[in-house]
């Protein structure tokens, strides 16, 4: 009954949305601009979050499932057609998953998103080039705060070819952790990429990491960041 259930609900919304499939076995199900997702479980709400709403910041933007039975939830929205974003289905308002029905992954800073790419989306030149001239990554070092009053860690990058003798340009870098992680921000790849292109002329990068020493169990950007005057 519940499959019958499915299958009449999503006839109906391809009606409303015509470049939607009648076919569930992957989400999101993505035809133009029209977006269809999914999710099967017992719950008695279910909000789909991501960089499109903020991550349920943005309150006036739609984000809400509609349940079809007891374990079926669907949301439809429209996105532009080159949009790549990430997201979570939270489930009962607590319970923050990634999307069974999704295979592809983004990693974020709390860890692995599920990853929607709309048709129309391209992966940057930058992202797909190759170098051989590595920058040198030195570190990590510790300084003593006085303003902050704790210690900070940080690293440095030099760019490919790096002379003594010359003064470059310094990059410094917030939540340096997680813009110089290939999986992140992967800033080091960007910037070998521009240097060796000549984009852009050689920098050296100094990643400022926010989280506790030595642990690193604790991230004290929200307190560092959130118009600190220290």
């Amino acid at each position: 009954m519940r499959c019958v259930t499915v299958y009449i609900l999503m006839l109906m919304v391809a009606a409303c949305h015509p470049t939607v499939p009648t076919s569930a076995d992957r989400s999101p199900v993505v035809r133009g601009d029209s977006v269809f997702f999914m999710y099967r479980g017992k719950a008695s709400s279910v909000h789909w979050n991501g960089d499109f709403n903020a991550w349920g910041r943005a309150v006036t933007v739609h984000n809400t499932g509609v349940q079809v039975d007891s374990t079926v939830w669907t949301f439809a929205t429209r996105f532009p057609a080159d949009l790549r974003t990430d997201y979570k289905i939270v489930v009962d308002s607590a319970r923050w998953i990634l999307d069974p029905l999704n295979p592809r992954q983004q990693w974020g800073g709390a860890g692995p998103n599920s990853e929607l790419r709309m048709p129309g989306w391209k992966p940057s030149v930058v992202e797909e080039r190759r170098t051989d001239r590595r920058s040198a990554p030195l570190g990590p070092f510790i300084v003593s705060s006085v303003s902050m009053g704790y210690d900070v860690r940080y690293r440095i990058w030099l760019p490919y070819g790096v002379s003594p003798t010359e003064r470059y340009p310094v990059l410094y870098v917030t939540d340096g952790h997680e813009y110089t992680d290939p999986r992140l921000g992967n800033l080091v790849h960007a910037a070998e990429v521009l240097i060796a292109d000549g984009r852009v002329r050689p920098f050296i990068i100094v990643a400022v990491d926010p989280r506790t020493t030595p642990d690193s169990t604790r991230n004290r950007r929200m307190r560092e960041l959130n118009a600190n005057p220290d």
